[in-house]
């Protein structure tokens, strides 16, 4: 697995060198190497055997397993401090015993104290702030300067602590960086030597930038096995070499398997929690790597006699992936530190002590690296006063990224995005690849083209307003949250199924009705992908109840799946990433749908008075056609209902032949409107009738012998023919006999028709016959209500509408604005609310 592009380091730990009486201490204080602890006066023997026990280990383990720990939530759920009379990580076989605590009170070996700690779990309160635990991390950092190989001055004494930032502990937020004075900006938080750097160049023996460490592991060097798996078997190595290892008190302090809140460490029960969402995929691909990494390390191993224990007694797949963890969520990238990238290609590397602050993604913070010499973490926050909390960056990282990597999420992360697969209809795809549709100049809405030069594979993000990555490039306000490429292959579509070449394509916009035909599209995607991001999120499905983390349940009610101090952590996180991305995707979704709100008119079977957009059902159009002619209107439904049994009347008979009648519907409208002596405009200036012909008539011009598929011009043909058994000789104002008039003679006239005045019928029925089959959109009477706005009609489903426009209006819709107000998602949950998952 490739190292993460800026995995960052994130620990709670802080050390104040403020009251340092002694004068080495101020040394180490002002500028030290960092690296494990050791009591004063003791020696740490280097030990390469593989089961060589860290007799001091109990000393050290003391306060900084939790000093350590991640902010609330990240890896560990914030541990409390343990004692222990054996070192965890030292035993051979299982890495990872429990820890037993006991009441022995820890040596006091500096005056370096971290606030509000109790010394014991039965010491003082935690919210107190008076000195508890002694937090002897200067010494830590002394030893390892001390333990370090001498080969550059700077690896041994460029480390550095600011004197003014401390750690202080309360019970409800865990640990905290903390300015101990006013900090004037900018101001270095610490520094951290090459020296002291964690990684599988450690194990080479060709480079002079790191220490070398003495190991079995670097026959794997040169082999197959990739330098980030070195890396984890490093760290597995060193751990279980407990205080034989240079990095002992690091590694001692880093959170134990159990209290890993990445989704990698999930039970199959805690995964259903996130069923449906990008992490869950993620999370399996990851393990699976995982798994084929440590199966091909095992297998290497066990050819090198002195792997071979290790590789069946130590190196389980339980602590392969600990030490894989570890990498992901706190190494930097190398490259910065280490610039010769042809040399050394970009890898992995852990700076012990850095990962001091916790994560804020507003931070203005700054990673100064001086190659091949060191990291100074620097911060420009001006809210640097006394007791604020001081925070890194890890950059712009949305919560599948903080939970996949680092075990937490945020609550309204301003980097927030959805991933969307789009995955286009293979045959379109293909047409569109045998065309080279797939070029900048077929682009439209003036879209950045940058998606061109990437593959089809690149993730698509989904981005709400007020998002700080900023939006997409885009003429239409509600498509600014849609990635160019999802856009753009939905504009194709569009046009495929118009039979529409490109070229004949108005640029940069294209016009209203291939804008709703392309947001139809994406409407229906996030809509589907909602149906999975019910909001909120808020039920364990395993109890079936509210998972509130401030309530106690008593013995009868407990869930292990929620309420265990570790899975509720997991809930925890689980809980916030499917809130935050439903609140994106529903987000999305209420702007996409404001205009069709708008458009899509209530099913009360009312007649249309408004000249503006509309997306219409049958029974809207005929109520119109029967109130401005009511004549029309009685021999229309009467021949339907005679000579085809279509009752208009009736819903249900409506929603099982609506594609047929919508041929009819327009059939009669556009011989009605191509009859009259202008266009209407004269004899029926307020009909909307004529309005919406005259805007079809435009978008659709009538085309003499018009091409179309066998099939279509068969079904033509068919509805050609039942026109005749409509008509009613001799009935005035019979709508159907001034259809059925449109191939006969003039007779007053004397005039006789021409071939090719024969099959002018014909082409009117072939050109209502397009315009449904292009113009038609399907919406469920429930989907008017979207917001549940309007009533429903329980008797039927989903109904085929089509968006109709009076002739003259503009079509400001598209470059309207969407409210906030309209976008907003409303944390309420619903009375009648099931169990999510």
């Amino acid at each position: 697995m490739p190292p993460p592009e800026s995995a960052a380091l994130t620990r709670t730990r802080t050390i104040t060198a403020q009251d340092s009486r002694d004068a080495e201490m101020q040394r180490y204080a002002s500028g030290c190497s960092w690296g494990p602890t050791t009591p004063r006066g003791s020696t740490l023997g280097r030990g390469s055997s593989w089961q060589r026990a860290g007799l001091l280990a109990g000393f050290l383990t003391v306060s900084l397993s939790a000093s350590m720990c991640r902010r609330k939530g990240a890896e560990t759920a914030c541990a409390v401090a343990r004692t222990t009379t054996e070192p965890w990580c030292s035993r051979p076989g299982p890495l990872y015993p429990l820890r037993t605590p006991v009441s022995r009170a820890p040596p006091r070996s500096s005056s370096l104290l971290i606030r509000g700690r109790p010394a014991c779990p039965e010491s003082a309160p935690g919210n107190e702030r008076a000195p508890g635990l002694t937090a002897p991390l200067l010494v830590i950092l002394r030893a390892t300067a001390e333990r370090a190989p001498r080969r550059q001055s700077d690896v041994n004494n460029g480390g550095w602590l600011n004197p003014d930032v401390q750690i202080v502990y309360d019970e409800r937020q865990g640990f905290q960086a903390l300015a101990a004075d006013i900090l004037k900006t900018p101001f270095k938080v610490a520094t951290c030597p090459i020296g002291l750097t964690i990684s599988h160049l450690n194990l080479d023996p060709t480079q002079t930038a790191v220490p070398l460490v003495a190991s079995p592991l670097q026959k794997l060097l040169g082999t197959t096995i990739e330098k980030h798996v070195l890396s984890y078997l490093l760290l597995v190595e060193q751990m279980h070499l407990s205080t034989a290892s240079r990095w002992y008190p690091y590694l001692a302090c880093l959170p134990h398997p159990r209290e890993m809140t990445t989704p990698v460490w999930y039970t199959d029960d805690e995964l259903e929690n996130l069923e449906h969402t990008a992490v869950l995929e993620a999370t399996r691909s990851r393990k699976a790597q995982y798994l084929k990494e440590h199966a091909a390390a095992t297998l290497l191993m066990k050819e090198h006699e002195d792997l071979a224990h290790f590789a069946e007694s130590t190196c389980t797949f339980t602590n392969f992936l600990w030490a894989a963890t570890i990498m992901t969520s706190r190494a930097f990238i190398s490259k910065h530190i280490i610039p010769d990238e042809e040399k050394y290609p970009n890898f992995s590397i852990l700076f012990p002590v850095i990962d001091l602050l916790n994560h804020r993604p507003s931070e203005p913070a700054t990673w100064n690296f001086e190659p091949l010499t060191s990291f100074t973490l620097e911060i420009h926050s001006d809210s640097a006063r006394k007791d604020a909390e001081i925070c890194n960056n890890y950059g712009p990282k949305m919560n599948d990224e903080l939970l996949l990597g680092y075990g937490f999420c945020i609550t309204d992360n301003p980097f927030e995005q959805f991933v969307v697969k789009f995955s286009p209809m293979p045959d379109l795809m293909e047409y569109i690849r045998n065309h080279n549709w797939l070029v900048e100049e077929y682009t439209r809405f003036e879209i950045s083209t940058d998606f061109l030069k990437e593959p089809p594979e690149t993730r698509q993000f989904l981005r709400t307003k007020n998002n700080l990555l900023g939006r997409y490039a885009n003429m239409i306000p509600f498509f600014r949250g849609i990635p160019p490429r999802m856009v753009h292959i939905c504009l194709l579509k569009a046009l495929w199924f118009r039979d529409t070449d490109p070229v004949k394509c108005n640029a940069p916009y294209p016009g209203a009705r291939i804008t709703l035909d392309i947001l139809i599209s994406i409407y229906s995607i996030v809509k589907e992908r909602c149906e999975y991001y019910p909001y909120p999120f808020s039920y364990c499905k395993h109890c079936n109840r509210l998972n509130n983390q401030q309530q106690t349940p008593t013995s009868d009610e407990f869930c292990k799946h929620c309420c265990s101090p570790v899975a509720s952590q997991k809930m925890k996180w689980a809980k916030i990433y499917r809130n935050e991305q439903a609140k994106v995707i529903h987000k999305i979704k209420r702007e996409l749908g404001h205009h069709l709100i708008r458009m899509l008119n209530p099913p009360n079977n009312q007649p249309i008075t408004t000249r503006r957009p509309l997306i219409l059902g049958p029974r809207e159009v005929i109520a119109t056609l029967q109130l401005e002619f009511p004549a029309y209107y009685f021999s229309f439904a009467s021949g339907l209902k005679t000579a085809l049994d279509i009752d208009v009347t009736c819903a249900t008979a409506i929603t099982t032949r609506e594609n047929e009648l919508w041929i009819y519907i327009l059939i009669v409208l556009y011989t009605l409107w191509a009859d009259s002596d202008d266009d209407g405009s004269t004899a029926y200036p307020t009909s909307i009738i004529y309005a919406w012909m005259h805007n079809l008539a435009d978008a659709y011009p009538l085309v003499a012998n018009p091409k179309i598929d066998a099939e279509s011009k068969q079904d033509c043909k068919r509805i050609d023919q039942q026109l005749d058994s409509l008509s009613q000789p001799g009935q005035v104002d019979n709508v159907w006999n001034i259809v059925a008039s449109l191939n006969t003679m003039d007779e007053e006239e004397g005039i006789t028709a021409t071939a090719a005045e024969m099959d002018f019928r014909l082409e009117v029925v072939i050109w209502a016959h397009e315009v449904v089959r292009k113009e038609h959109v399907y919406f469920g009477d429930a989907e008017v209500g979207v917001r549940e706005d309007f009533p429903t009609d329980p008797r039927h489903g989903d109904r085929m509408r089509l968006y109709l426009c009076p002739y003259g209006t503009a079509e400001e819709w598209v470059f309207e604005e969407v409210p906030d107000s309209a976008i907003e998602v409303p944390d309420l949950i619903p009375e009648s609310a099931t169990p999510l998952l």
